[in-house]
């Protein structure tokens, strides 16, 4: 055996180059004894310097032997994968399963948009890499990792994903289609998560659009357009109130006045708004407190941003019609407004801004829903 690989080492000509590369890869891949580090190594050292003196065919052969093995020692894998050469890196990162989450995070970070792709194929594909995938890849490794029935998102990467397909038709294509696979095995399905996203994202409209109800392919773009409407709908209602605030600061606008006359079902957004700019603090914040049971946190910050007992007595009116509720809670409701302690409201906008600086969620005492 071995002066036969010494025989093929001393011919250069494709074919032997060949054959010596197949006994190589033989040796090591179909022996029954586990190799220990010091064969892996040599391995690892013949496959490379082979690699540097074989054509593209048999670069190929030797690529595709080494992603099907879990015998592969990870450093020459690894090796491959990072080449720029599409022959060696293409099999070893859409089908090895000794490269760890780390090296395929590492590898869409830092190579191209061919790495990236390659990856993007893999038959499983863990919601950390399919993250680094969306926030690194270009849009076509996006589409690709997106149908890949194969890939685990987390609801924050999905929602980049939905908010890019409202500019992408393909894109758009993809999700629909793949909101109609499974995930795995168990009962959640990628449909659910989706369904879930575009709830969450289009608020009270959600209900307006049908989303309670089960949906087709064409449904789902209906839901993305409708989405994409809302964000535009929301970019203008940001600059509108960004122009009023700066007219009561100016003393041009009264604060209360503006929200009494936001106070109602239709409005009551652009109050809520209202209040957030002016305590300059992110507005789900101050959603959440509105509409927590426990409407201490709002009250707190209606007294911190201002608001007169009218103003915050006509919001309250509003809610309690929401909630279908007697309108005369708001007087005790009103009651409690009026009693809230300056130093507690000033530390809970106070807390509330470091939150936000420090990209944390919304505070528990906001949080917890009705």
């Amino acid at each position: 055996m071995y002066q036969s690989l010494q025989d093929l080492a001393k011919n250069t000509t494709e074919e032997s180059r060949g054959m010596l590369s197949e006994a190589v890869l033989d040796i090591f891949f179909n022996r029954d004894l586990e190799p220990t580090d010091l064969e892996k190594e040599l391995f690892t050292d013949v496959t490379v310097r082979l690699l540097q003196d074989v054509t593209e065919d048999i670069c190929g052969r030797i690529a595709n032997r080494i992603a099907d093995s879990e015998r592969t020692p990870r450093s020459l894998a690894l090796d491959l994968a990072r080449r720029d050469d599409e022959v060696l890196y293409e099999p070893v990162l859409t089908r090895s399963k000794v490269l760890t989450d780390d090296d395929l995070i590492e590898i869409v970070k830092d190579k191209t948009e061919g790495h990236r792709l390659s990856v993007a194929n893999r038959s499983e594909i863990n919601e950390k890499v399919t993250e680094a995938l969306v926030e690194n890849g270009e849009i076509s490794v996006i589409r690709r990792v997106t149908e890949n029935t194969g890939a685990k998102f987390d609801d924050g990467t999905l929602n980049i994903v939905v908010e890019r397909a409202g500019s992408d038709k393909l894109l758009l294509k993809c999700l629909s289609h793949r909101g109609q696979q499974k995930v795995d095995a168990s009962a959640n399905t990628f449909f659910d998560q989706l369904k879930s996203v575009l709830q969450r994202n289009l608020g009270d409209a959600a209900h307006d659009a049908g989303l309670e109800e089960e949906f087709s392919e064409e449904k789902t773009s209906e839901y993305l357009d409708q989405l994409l409407k809302a964000r535009m709908e929301q970019h203008a209602r940001k600059v509108r109130i960004k122009a009023i605030a700066q007219a009561i600061r100016r003393g041009e606008e009264n604060l209360s006045r503006s929200i009494e006359k936001f106070a109602t079902r239709e409005k009551i957004v652009d109050a809520v708004f209202l209040i957030a700019e002016m305590l300059k603090i992110p507005v789900d914040n101050v959603q959440a407190a509105y509409g927590n049971n426990d409407q201490s946190a709002f009250a707190m910050l209606c007294h911190s941003a201002g608001l007169s007992g009218d103003a915050y007595k006509a919001i309250m009116m509003t809610r309690l019609e929401q909630l279908d509720l007697d309108p005369s809670l708001a007087n005790n409701l009103l009651r409690y407004f009026r009693r809230v302690n300056n130093r507690d409201c000033q530390r809970l906008v106070r807390l509330i801004r470091e939150n936000a600086k420090e990209g944390g969620s919304i505070p528990p005492m906001l949080a917890a829903r009705r």
